[in-house]
């Protein structure tokens, strides 16, 4: 459970609030502190894309402000490329956000700054948090981790404070090393961050698969189509598919072998789809793994190709009762599923 009765000290304050558009975990885990803070203070919302759509549906009773794109996209199965390939644009939108975020602290007199990972998204004269489970950045060659890590905690540490959204325990912990604080100027560990609610008494498995997407394109639409695939030979099963996007639905594909398919789903219904399931196939996104967690949802985790994050945490959770997958082998489900 999160720690955070420290929010009370917040209270009548003008808070901004920005998490990145980087599939919809962000955007997700930044509710939690948004439902605690609202009550007492005045609430404004930034980021872009499908993350800021998410926040306005939500949250429509609070203002929403676009930002820049970072325009991530995973085109190559080596991270490291794909860094190089969207810097320059990520670059661009960090200053554009910075700028524009200047220009609300002013206008608008705000007085917290609540970031998860836009690197932009601070300010000189109030102050500013930043909310990131990842510290360290993992890369099979040591040298490119050093590297990535260093520039990583050269932007968080423009932040007054860090709020990593994990138990300080090492036992406890749901990031593993990732979060491992060393070289952060002032830190707080808050617990994971999830709206999730618990098993009910009348709780039932009457879902036999939750196939749950998220993430940058094109690996989404890449895990899609594999999972559409494997779904076409498994008549009979209960099945249930959450795309994560507003994207048309594929053309020539055939949708009728799922119990049902939801594009974007609000957060009560991938809490009662969990819930009512026997089985999550998902990536291993930091979000989806505290949601899991806070369910006590057995998962198998399907790691984004050319993602080191996600191959560590699907590796760390493997202990943990969970079970990883890679996507080239999506026919491998029928050695992980037990049959009914």
């Amino acid at each position: 459970m999160e720690n955070l009765t420290f929010l009370k000290k917040y209270r009548n304050k003008r808070i901004l609030v920005a998490p990145l558009n980087w599939g919809l975990g962000h955007v997700s885990r930044v509710s939690v502190l948004i439902t605690h803070l609202q009550t007492n203070n005045e609430i404004y919302l930034a980021s872009d894309g499908l993350a800021l759509e998410w926040l306005a549906r939500e949250f429509p009773q609070i203002n929403a402000i676009q930002l820049p794109s970072y325009g991530v996209q995973y085109k190559h199965n080596t991270m490291w490329i794909n860094i190089l390939l969207t810097s320059p644009q990520l670059m661009r939108a960090v200053l554009q956000e910075k700028a524009i975020v200047r220009e609300l602290v002013k206008n608008l007199n705000i007085d917290l700054i609540i970031s998860d990972h836009r690197l932009g998204c601070y300010s000189d004269i109030c102050e500013s948090i930043v909310v990131a489970h990842q510290l360290h950045i993992p890369f099979r060659h040591p040298s490119l981790s050093w590297i990535a890590s260093h520039i990583n905690r050269y932007y968080l540490n423009k932040y007054d404070e860090v709020w990593i959204p994990d138990y300080q325990s090492p036992e406890l912990s749901l990031s593993g090393k990732l979060s491992e604080p060393k070289g952060i100027k002032k830190y707080r560990h808050i617990g994971a961050l999830t709206r999730m609610k618990g098993i009910p008494n009348n709780h039932k498995n009457d879902i036999d698969i939750c196939f749950l997407l998220s993430g940058p394109e094109p690996s989404r639409t890449q895990f899609e189509l594999k999972l559409i695939e494997y779904a076409l030979n498994q008549p009979g099963r209960a099945m249930v598919l959450i795309r994560g996007t507003h994207k048309p639905r594929l053309e020539h594909v055939d949708y009728l072998q799922f119990q049902e398919v939801i594009d974007i789903a609000s957060q009560e219904q991938v809490n009662q789809r969990l819930l009512r399931s026997k089985y999550v196939v998902c990536r291993p996104g930091y979000t989806t793994i505290m949601d899991l967690h806070k369910l006590e949802k057995q998962a198998i985790y399907v790691p984004t190709p050319g993602q080191p994050e996600q191959n560590y945490l699907a590796e760390y959770h493997l202990s943990k009762g969970h079970h990883q997958l890679p996507q080239s082998n999506i026919s491998g489900l029928h050695e992980l599923i037990v049959s009914e």
